[in-house]
């Protein structure tokens, strides 16, 4: 949410530019770690449940880099 005070003001295409210079890598950096623990986690447990959960939000999470907005992004994961 850092970045995305920071590009508020700018233009569409700007943000979006903004978005996929910085918000690309950070949620590849973030996305490694639910990959790598899943497979360790216990299938009912609570971490294994969070990491399920992050995994269908993922598409919303990272639409919103391609120039969508957050609330459009949301809208998508809710029809999913």
């Amino acid at each position: 949410m850092r970045i995305e005070r920071r590009i508020k003001d700018l233009a569409d295409e700007q943000r979006r530019r903004a978005r996929q210079e910085r918000t690309v890598r950070l949620l590849a950096q973030f996305k490694a770690g639910p990959d790598k623990t899943v497979h360790s986690a216990l299938p009912k447990g609570s971490l294994a449940e969070a990491i399920h959960h992050a995994v269908k939000l993922w598409i919303a999470l990272t639409k919103f880099t391609d120039g969508y907005s957050l609330s459009y992004a949301r809208r998508i994961r809710s029809t999913r």
